[in-house]
């Protein structure tokens, strides 16, 4: 009987340690590396680097451009190079008006040492930009 109780508290202890092993050493994916949020913005912005990855790096990056005023086209562009060296730019659909928000979701493969960045270009009015990146 002490030789089954023995068996047993080890095999509960056993588990024990295995289970809390196991959870520390598991990531979570998709991991937030970055989040913008301007509001009230009358300009351009020129090239912001938002990451520059360590190893060549898969990027989901969800963003919402809202506007005031008529025709005004406000667009944000990512830039990066991808994996086999090419220069790369996404551009957003453009935000005219405020009843037509651009908003939508841009995956991007950069390269190593290679930064992802984004900017903004348009005619003129407020605007607001908000994003979030993540690592996939």
């Amino acid at each position: 009987m002490m030789r089954k109780t023995i068996g047993l508290l080890f095999l509960v202890s056993w588990v024990s340690v295995f289970s809390q092993t196991s959870a520390k050493n598991t990531t979570i994916y998709p991991v937030i590396v970055a989040r913008v949020a301007l509001t009230n913005q009358t300009a351009p912005i020129s090239p912001t680097t938002i990451v520059t990855p360590k190893q060549a790096r898969l990027y989901r990056v969800s963003y919402y451009l809202d506007c005031s005023g008529q025709n005004l086209d406000w667009v944000i562009l990512l830039h990066w190079v991808d994996t086999n060296g090419t220069s790369e730019t996404f551009t957003s659909a453009p935000c005219n008006s405020p009843s037509n928000p651009s908003l939508g979701v841009a995956t991007v493969r950069a390269s190593a040492s290679s930064p992802l960045r984004y900017e903004t270009t348009g005619v003129a009015g407020d605007y607001g930009l908000f994003f979030t990146v993540e690592r996939l």
